[in-house]
């Protein structure tokens, strides 16, 4: 039995060097490889375009609510339909022939017909295949899509519809706009099928920038420079910065595999003698949970939130509330783990509570560890791997979120 604990031990242990080890430099490989692979560096559009519907091939109580403005892109809320009668008006997808037929049940239409949304008594609904039924829409501005269908430019394509325009770089100053666009697309009214038409006109994009993926990759590249900057190792040592591109699906590994273990030590069972061995063992390793979490939020602390902070400098942009209180929140969810880490090794209501759930069962009657647990011991154990993972996401994966919409979206000059 000695040599069995002992065992565990060295695993344990093992187990934890591996994981420090990884999550340090885990956060600083894995938001570079975010910056470099979502940078947006994509040309300006050559046109605006402005989408307009011909009322007089609208079914009765469907109106056209349109800003009457040009657009770059699927601006939402520039263009909608709204059905205020009691008919409902069905959009369909336009059918692709290269995709294999299907049947979509309870969609109100003709076998085979692709539906997309149901319009009707002022209220808009979508189709979903799982379960097969329409379900009210939401989301929007002050929820505008349970009401009206926003119209753009991906709900065209759907419908067979597509629309003109050229993204490049470099626009030839003799480039004039394209002739207006006349479409059809199929709906329903009911179960009647009808034609709605239209007219897509076009303008030139008075704010074109013909350099704009060009500026945008030196914002990019200027942004992962400050974080390769910060984050010295990996480009003082090529051969650590190559091990650094295959790091996080590493690290992802060998997360993965503990947690599935641990899981499936949880569910499994166990005698009775052996019981308070088991509890003595979890609390132990409850234990040491403090230090892995103080190792990754240090390194956070001293050198991820120190380059976050340095790459919104360098674009001249104000640092975000959550990285200024991220230094003050690592020592307090340190604080916090400890109390909780002591909570559950020396707790004797813990133990009582253990120990009445272990007098429920027989001697040598196998017992699932989870049941034998206790819902108290259960929480706080959860408790203190959810607690720093909520900090990770609040203090490095939003900001890093930001970072990368910051130097995607930048307003160039």
């Amino acid at each position: 039995m000695e040599r069995y604990f002992l065992k565990l031990k060295r695993q344990n242990a093992v187990r934890i060097i591996l994981l420090v080890t990884i999550a340090i430099p885990f956060f600083a490989s894995l938001f570079h490889h975010a910056l470099a692979f979502t940078c947006d560096v994509s040309p300006d559009p050559w046109f605006k375009f402005k989408i307009e519907f011909d009322k007089s091939t609208l079914p009765a109580g469907v109106e056209f609510i349109s800003k009457n403005e040009y657009v770059t892109q699927s601006e939402y809320g520039k263009f909608s339909l709204k059905n205020n009668g009691i008919t409902p008006l069905y959009l369909i997808e336009a059918k692709d022939p290269s995709k294999p037929v299907y049947s979509y049940p309870n969609s109100e239409l003709p076998p085979l017909v692709i539906p997309r949304y149901k319009l009707v008594d002022g209220k808009a609904y979508y189709y979903t295949t799982y379960p097969f039924e329409y379900r009210q829409n939401a989301g929007g501005i002050d929820n505008s899509a349970a009401y009206e269908l926003n119209i753009n430019q991906e709900e065209l394509k759907k419908m067979g519809v597509e629309i003109t325009n050229v993204h490049e770089d470099d626009r030839p100053d003799s480039v004039s706009s394209p002739v207006p666009q006349n479409f059809s697309v199929t709906a329903y009214r009911g179960s009647n099928k009808i034609e709605i038409k239209g007219v897509i006109t076009y303008v030139l994009n008075e704010n074109y920038d013909p350099k704009t993926s060009v500026k945008k990759k030196e914002s990019c590249e200027k942004a992962l420079k400050v974080w390769e900057k910060e984050q010295g190792i990996f480009t003082a040592f090529p051969l650590l910065n190559t091990f650094s591109l295959f790091l996080p699906y590493i690290a992802i590994v060998l997360l993965i595999i503990p947690i599935l273990v641990s899981i499936k030590r949880w569910n499994s069972t166990i005698e009775k003698e052996r019981a308070w061995a088991v509890l003595k063992r979890t609390r132990s390793f409850v234990m040491l949970s403090p230090i892995i979490w103080s190792f990754i939020l240090l390194y956070s602390h001293f050198r991820v939130y120190t380059a976050l902070d340095n790459v919104f400098k360098a674009f001249n942009h104000p640092t975000p509330f959550l990285l200024k209180f991220a230094p003050y929140s690592t020592f307090i969810v340190i604080l916090v783990l400890i109390i909780l880490a002591f909570y559950i090794y020396f707790s004797k209501s813990i133990s009582n509570e253990f120990e009445e759930r272990l007098e429920r069962y027989k001697s040598g009657e196998k017992i699932k560890i989870r049941e034998l647990a206790g819902r108290k011991l259960n929480q706080l154990t959860i408790l203190t791997f959810v607690i720093p993972f909520i900090a990770l996401i609040l203090f490095v994966l939003i900001p890093g979120i930001q970072i990368i919409s910051m130097v995607s979206n930048l307003p160039l000059k």
